[in-house]
């Protein structure tokens, strides 16, 4: 049986290395069942079978920089759950962004222009405002990762804040490509232009790449959520 003391170890050890809260309360539930499995059958006392167990994760956990734009040092594990975790948010944000796409082609090809330029601009003004509604309803929430700024609680945070950096930039290209909606579905129509043809492409490509990187902030977000839940009963011994 593990002791209280002997959990506290483990949980010092693993902060230590630098691990997402959310990840870290993993791990430290592994550490604490190879421990005890060494322990039973191995008949190892708690030190030794707590050494045994570093020794199988030194590998994973061995702390260092690896050449790249974040100078802070990281663990080839959470580099990997990085790396798969944004692949993954990434490929799921470009999904949704092709439904939005293919939602305006849609209603350009099919609907007036009265009707396209407010299904335009309502769907803008969504990609917009969602995540910056969403930080607001759970504010709370959110503010936990600037009160443990020492710590990462997941790797989801960074996502989250990203609404922030462009919200900006976004509305400026949402403005623009309503006040130049007819040109925009005069181009999916394959009609005559009275604008220029770049500056159409770049306002409907610039606004793409902005509702991706929203669709990105909000999966971000709501995978956040979903994390700090499972984090708060953690952060008393922070």
């Amino acid at each position: 049986m593990i002791t209280k003391p002997q959990l506290t170890e483990i949980r010092n050890y693993l902060l230590a290395k630098k691990l997402p809260i959310d990840i870290l309360i993993e791990v430290n539930d592994h550490f604490v069942s190879q421990i005890s499995d060494l322990q039973n059958e191995e008949n190892l006392g708690f030190e030794e079978a707590f050494e045994k167990t570093k020794e199988n994760w030194k590998e994973d956990l061995t702390l260092s920089w690896n050449g790249s734009a974040d100078l802070e040092d990281s663990s080839p594990f959470i580099r990997n759950v990085r790396q798969q975790l944004a692949i993954e948010n990434f490929w799921t944000s470009f999904k949704y962004t092709l439904i939005a796409f293919f939602s305006i082609l849609f209603s350009g090809i099919f609907f007036n222009q009265w009707f396209f330029k407010y299904f335009l601009l309502i769907t803008l003004l969504f990609f917009s405002f969602f995540p910056f509604i969403t930080y607001l309803k759970n504010f709370k929430d959110f503010r936990l990762s600037k009160k443990y700024s020492n710590y990462i609680l997941t790797l989801h945070q960074g996502g989250a804040y990203l609404f922030l950096g462009i919200l900006g930039v976004t509305l400026q290209l949402d403005i623009r490509l309503f006040q130049h909606s007819i040109e925009v579905q005069n181009l999916i129509n394959f009609k005559t232009l009275d604008f220029e043809l770049s500056e159409i492409l770049f306002l409907i490509f610039g606004t793409l790449l902005l509702i991706l990187m929203s669709i990105f902030c909000i999966i971000s977000q709501l995978k956040y959520l979903k994390q700090i839940q499972k984090i708060k009963p953690f952060l008393k011994y922070l």
